[in-house]
């Protein structure tokens, strides 16, 4: 192991490397993301400061079937600290699905 990546904790080494695999795979779908027919909830705190907010706008542009729920001065915990937001759009997204069948 290099000297320099035991001065950075192992949590902050795995999300570095994610991030890395990360690009690799949205690189190889890039011509798919228009081809996604299902619906698409998509939530982004407006504060996030590890995901841009801006990419609300390739979302918009890529999904046909989307909803976009900015939720405000929330940051990207969203899904484990704020379930309360969340959860009850997923029930009306299961609603939906359901009276489609």
């Amino acid at each position: 192991m290099e000297t320099h990546t035991l001065l950075v904790p192992t949590v902050y080494r795995a999300a570095g490397d994610e991030k890395i695999v990360h690009a690799k795979e949205l690189a190889s779908i890039a011509n798919d993301w228009k081809k996604i027919t299902i619906p698409v909830l998509y939530f982004h705190g407006d504060v996030d400061d590890i995901v841009p907010y801006e990419n609300i706008h390739f979302s918009k542009d890529n999904f046909q079937n989307i909803e976009i729920i900015s939720i405000p001065k929330k940051g990207h915990e969203i899904a484990w600290k704020h379930k309360e937001l969340i959860i009850p759009h997923l029930l009306k997204l299961i609603r939906q699905i359901q009276t489609i069948k």
